[in-house]
């Protein structure tokens, strides 16, 4: 039986984590694949929390107003995207109110006005140069946080969203939907449930079982999204703008805050050989406590 040891995977997952230290080096998210991630359409989406249970390191991490990110949704009075990045160089939309409190709901598209450089939506280019120098040159897909506050009666909440491309004839050219029909297509009422626990079995030694609130810790990292081909180094051209489009209902307790980082990096593809072993691996965990099952 071949089993892939914890140092082994863990420096297989995050040996990119701190390999540029001159800036606000991204920490490399775990391959996209159950139990770190699932898919919602062209988006995956983890649980901070999780990782952090599983024993990976770098997020356990404050998420919260006046850091690096770039807002879109708060509820935080005054709360506004100026002077923001590298140097506090950046100046974005002011984030979309998200109501606290009630069981109520959200919508709105952030991006499209009040802009910040000229009249007329955010340039791609722009929100390429703030993710270049605020997180270095290989940050071209933007990565969504999410702080989850539903400490009420009712710990789940459910979210669908989109982002998209025009070019310079308002023509969109380029969408990535977060919806749960993996069709390439926006579905707005195919919600996303973001449950407020979560339990699954770790994939490293000792494969325990691991449970985990996401609704613990205000300003506490909760949810890490992305589209591996929101590359937008493809889409750098004169004219081409961004918008984001993110809609939340069932909001009974605090308000959630999203925000649009750089702070995290997409997987690394994975060696065949490498999830073979992990493949392997966790078979022959399972058959082991199969066995042992038995003989008790």
């Amino acid at each position: 039986m071949i089993r892939i040891s914890r140092q082994i995977f863990l420096s297989l997952v995050s040996c990119l984590a701190f390999a540029q230290l001159a800036m606000a080096a991204p920490v490399v998210l775990p391959p996209p694949v159950v139990p770190y991630a699932v898919q919602y359409d062209n988006f995956f989406s983890y649980s901070a929390k999780l990782l952090t249970g599983f024993g990976l390191p770098g997020f356990d991490v404050n998420t919260g107003t006046g850091g690096l990110d770039v807002l879109i949704y708060t509820g935080a009075n005054g709360a506004n995207n100026t002077g923001v990045g590298a140097g506090g160089l950046f100046n974005f939309p002011d984030p979309l109110a998200a109501p606290g409190g009630g069981d109520t709901s959200v919508a709105g598209v952030w991006g499209p006005t009040n802009i910040p450089v000229g009249t007329g939506p955010i340039p791609v280019s722009y929100m390429l140069d703030y993710l270049h120098a605020t997180f270095g040159a290989q940050a071209n897909v933007p990565i969504f946080d999410f702080d989850m506050n539903q400490t009420g009666a009712s710990p789940d909440l459910q979210v669908v969203g989109q982002v998209r491309v025009r070019n310079a004839s308002n023509t969109v050219i380029a969408s990535w939907a977060f919806d749960n029909i993996t069709d390439n297509k926006f579905e707005d009422t195919a919600w996303v449930t973001a449950p407020g626990t979560i339990t699954a079995t770790n994939p490293l030694p000792p494969f325990q079982s691991v449970t985990v609130d996401n609704n613990k810790g205000s300003g506490k990292l909760d949810f890490i999204v992305y589209a591996p081909t929101m590359n937008l180094a493809l889409f750098n051209a004169a004219g081409n703008t961004i918008e984001f489009d993110f809609r939340m209902q069932g909001l009974n307790d605090g308000f959630e805050e999203l925000f649009l980082t750089g702070g995290f990096a997409p997987a690394a593809v994975p060696e065949p050989g490498t999830m073979l072993l992990m493949g392997i691996g966790a078979a022959g965990a399972a058959f082991m406590r199969r066995r042992a099952k038995k003989a008790h």
